[in-house]
C-alpha cells in the first residue's frame, strides 16, 4: 500500500430509505381485519371454550414460587358459547306510559304518499261479484 495516495471516501446514508407509505381503504383495511380473524377462528373458539370450562392459573409471586390455582367457568363464555349454538333467545321489552300503565309503541304512516291512489270505479256484476277495472 501506499501511503501517499489519499483514500478514497465513500458517502454513506446513516438512516436507511424506507418505502413510501401507501394508503389504503377502510374497506380494504376491513377485508384484510376480518380474513385475519377468520384465519385465526378455531384458535379463539378453542381459547374461548376453555375459559367456558374453567382453566388451570400460574402465578409466581416475588420469590419466585408458583401458586398453581383453578380458575371457574367463565359465565360470558359459557353464554356466548350457547347464543351462538342455539340461537339467543328473544327478548320481550315493555315501555311504560307517564301514568305507569303498558304503551304500545306509535303507529308510523307516511305523511304524504309517494304516488296518489288510483282512483276508479268499481260495478257489481250479476252474479255479485265485483268488477275492476284494470290498470
Amino acid at each position: 500500500m501506499d501511503d501517499d495516495k489519499p483514500v478514497e471516501q465513500i458517502p454513506v446514508e446513516l438512516t436507511p430509505k424506507r418505502k413510501p407509505r401507501r394508503e389504503i381503504s377502510q374497506a380494504t383495511a376491513v377485508k384484510k381485519a376480518e380474513l385475519y380473524v377468520s384465519r385465526k377462528l378455531p384458535k379463539y373458539i378453542k381459547k374461548l371454550e376453555e375459559l367456558a370450562m374453567g382453566i388451570m392459573m400460574v402465578k409466581t409471586d416475588r420469590e419466585g414460587n408458583e401458586n398453581v390455582y383453578a380458575v371457574g367457568p367463565d359465565r360470558a363464555a359459557l353464554e356466548y358459547l350457547v347464543d351462538r349454538g342455539m340461537g339467543r333467545a328473544p327478548q320481550r321489552f315493555e315501555i311504560q306510559a307517564g301514568d305507569g300503565g303498558n304503551q304500545l309503541p306509535p303507529a308510523w304512516a307516511p305523511d304524504e304518499l309517494a304516488e296518489p291512489p288510483i282512483e276508479a270505479e268499481v260495478r257489481e256484476l250479476p252474479d255479485g261479484k265485483e268488477e275492476r277495472p284494470e290498470g
